[in-house]
């Protein structure tokens, strides 16, 4: 009996020692296992995390680029006051010719008559200065309402002046103040 009691026991042994295998077989494949998905999802987390980044930072960028593109049509545009000034003059002064021809005309003076003429309005360069004119204030209202999107509080409150009054009139330092404050907006995202 005792070699029998002894190979039951070498069998217990063996199950007992083929389980603690068998054990750390289980546990070390869970842990693999455990391991490679926590890495997948780290993996994965880490690449969302920097593809937002970069997303940002490329809107950013754009809209940068599209901040640094209105300081130069600003700067461009404040350049061009005294050019519409001298149109809204020219145009002052052929309405005023105009005017005059048509008086001229109403005391019945000969239609070409040279006094009559030399009053005569050229309606091709009125036409062109209202059209110049027209353009140039298209272009102002467009800079300043895409101003007012891209930039922050202080070129808004200088904006929202600007609107109350003629854009061409501006002083030296508004026009300063305001670009000043585009610049000092630059990078700034709310």
């Amino acid at each position: 009996m005792t070699k029998r009691k002894n190979l039951a026991i070498g069998i217990n042994l063996r199950q007992i020692k083929g389980q603690e295998v068998m054990k750390k077989i289980i546990s070390s494949g869970l842990f693999s296992f455990l391991g490679a998905a926590l890495a997948v999802y780290f993996s994965s987390y880490f690449e969302q995390e920097n593809w937002n980044a970069r997303f940002t930072l490329e809107q950013k960028k754009i809209v940068m680029e599209k901040r640094v593109s209105l300081i130069e049509k600003t700067v461009k545009l404040a350049n061009k006051a005294p050019t519409i000034i001298g149109l809204r003059a020219s145009l002052e002064a052929e309405k005023n010719s105009a005017y005059m021809h048509v008086l001229c005309m109403a005391k019945g003076a000969p239609s070409y008559s040279d006094t009559c003429n030399k009053y005569g309005s050229n309606l091709v360069r009125v036409e062109g200065i209202a059209k110049e004119i027209h353009d140039l204030n298209a272009e102002v209202s467009a800079t300043i309402t895409l101003s007012a999107i891209y930039f922050g509080p202080k070129t808004n409150a200088i904006l929202r002046k600007i609107n109350k009054s003629d854009p061409w009139i501006m002083s030296q330092q508004e026009t300063q103040d305001l670009i000043n404050a585009m610049s000092s907006e630059l990078t700034w995202f709310e």
